[in-house]
């Protein structure tokens, strides 16, 4: 029995260390869940307009899901998954203020390539889009009809 578990525990050690493959396999077509109603309703009446002041800042740093009027956006577009969210957003990258769009990613810890998330403000529109992929299923929320382009090219980059 010792054996085993000395031979099991160093690759289990290892196998966290390593890099996912980025391989796409073609024969493999992911259903992509693009659910745009919402569990509750909208709260579309909080101008999120001080995100601007966020650029290149991480969100933890910029506190942005402390700020009552993001969260209450965020919690009314996604309904239960909020909650997963928040538990699940771990590895940030900068947020980045891109035209008329505020951009903030982030992965879940020791699996980005996954389960990650983005969530983008269109400042000129007021609407609110995340896109969730968990173990590789991706979910689209937004209070508003059309999709960004930025969201339509997070979810084909598998």
């Amino acid at each position: 029995m010792k054996k085993y578990l000395l031979l099991f525990l160093p690759l289990t050690l290892l196998s966290c260390l390593q890099e996912p493959k980025k391989e796409i396999n073609t024969n493999y077509i992911q259903e992509i869940n693009t659910e745009l109603i919402p569990e509750k309703p909208i709260i579309k009446d909080s101008n999120l307009t001080f995100l601007k002041s966020f650029n290149g800042k991480y969100p933890n740093e910029a506190k942005i899901f402390e700020n009552k009027k993001f969260t209450d956006r965020l919690k009314s577009v996604l309904g239960s998954k909020y909650e997963y969210l928040i538990e699940t957003w771990q590895v940030e990258k900068p947020i980045e203020i891109d035209d008329n769009f505020f951009i903030s990613w982030a992965c879940q810890k020791h699996n980005c390539y996954n389960t990650n998330f983005i969530i983008i403000y269109n400042f000129e529109k007021d609407i609110i889009e995340i896109g969730i992929r968990e173990e590789m299923n991706t979910s689209v929320f937004s209070d508003g009809v059309k999709k960004s382009n930025i969201l339509t090219d997070w979810e084909r980059d598998i």
